[in-house]
């Protein structure tokens, strides 16, 4: 099969799994206890026209995520009515433009012979395919964290325009500004640890010197501080309850007991990479295959496996690993929780497969 037939037939299974989501979206009711109350969330931002401060019930406060999945949700239903296909849109488009940045990510690699399987492969994860079409804070933080690597990527790439560059870098901070109300300050751990375990391991310390520093968080703070401010000095204690409890208290304690809208998910240290299984399916099988059989090959040449890695290949490593690492220690996590590596497994699977080809 040449690569133009192949290119055709990965394209086609794209918008296959594409389309089932969104008919999916229309006829499936909104019964997972996670979506009905973002949902619902977003319906009281609707009605009570208050869109500073999310309500868990009329007149009581939603402290446990940020804004923009209500936002997102809501806007949804001011055009288009109440409805699950509208609950669901501005999630599944948000699912797209993760897609188009991993599509551009892909045009990074060595081997581009095939651009569009990264796509295909993130597109028909179990994960990426659930989120990308429910009201979920996990589509906004997707799409933040995609941004920031992406962004970070070329906006430090000393080969780039100078004026390209400023731009990828400023999408860096703005992406960042986007995740802390998505998800919160978690998104600036999940995109700063990997970025530090790169720089570190290859000692690129001089390339941070090309982001936009003074601009970039100027405009982060633009982005998020405003809301913060506001929910705090509406809603006195959010900040102790969000910070604090939803950032620290939730992972060091297992079985955290502060959760005031659920039940804390206890599971035993490590679990979380069996998680990523889970999240991944087949795929991530054929990537630990690859991988074992590259590691066998390395060990019998008596090389590391380090070495036969690309700058760009380590990054996505870090990438990708980087959830599974932070939550390793953790015992209170879902599946959900590895979202953010997604896009890098995609593009290493992809990358492995194009060299293969």
């Amino acid at each position: 099969m040449n690569n133009a037939v192949s290119s055709r037939l990965i394209v086609a299974l794209i918008i296959s799994v594409l389309a089932i989501r969104l008919v999916a979206m229309a006829i499936y009711p909104v019964m997972d206890t996670t979506e009905a109350r973002y949902a619902e969330i977003s319906r009281l931002m609707v009605s009570s026209g208050d869109w500073a401060v999310p309500q868990f019930h009329n007149g009581v406060p939603f402290w446990g995520k940020p804004p923009l999945f209500a936002w997102l949700t809501a806007g949804s239903f001011k055009i288009l009515g109440l409805n699950e296909f509208a609950a669901r849109l501005p999630h599944f488009l948000l699912g797209l433009a993760s897609l188009w940045l991993v599509f551009r990510c892909q045009q990074q690699s060595v081997s581009n012979k095939k651009q569009w399987l990264a796509v295909l492969i993130l597109a028909s994860t179990p994960l990426f395919f659930v989120s990308s079409g429910a009201v979920m804070t996990e589509s906004g933080l997707l799409f933040s964290t995609t941004l920031a690597m992406t962004g970070f990527w070329l906006g430090t790439r000393p080969e780039q325009v100078n004026s390209r560059r400023s731009g990828w870098g400023l999408l860096f901070f703005a992406a960042l500004g986007i995740g802390l109300l998505a998800k919160g300050p978690i998104a600036l751990v999940l995109a700063g640890l990997p970025i530090f375990a790169w720089v570190l391991s290859g000692r690129h310390w001089r390339l941070l010197l090309n982001l936009p520093w003074m601009p970039g968080l100027l405009l982060m703070m633009a982005i998020a501080l405003p809301w913060y401010i506001v929910m705090e000095r509406q809603s006195p204690g959010f900040i102790q309850y969000f910070i604090v409890g939803e950032h620290f208290l939730r992972f060091i304690q297992p079985g955290w007991q502060g959760d005031l809208y659920g039940n804390a998910h206890s599971e035993a240290p490590g679990m979380i990479w069996l998680l990523w299984f889970q999240a991944t399916a087949a795929w991530g099988l054929l990537l630990a295959f690859i991988a074992g059989r590259h590691a066998a090959s390395c060990w019998r040449n008596r090389k590391w496996l380090s070495p036969a890695l690309t700058h760009w290949q380590r990054y996505l490593l870090c990438w990708m690993l980087a959830p599974m690492v932070f939550f390793s220690f953790s015992g209170n996590i879902l599946w959900t929780y590895v979202i953010s590596g997604l896009p890098a497994f995609a593009l290493l699977l992809a990358g492995a497969d194009a060299e293969q080809a």
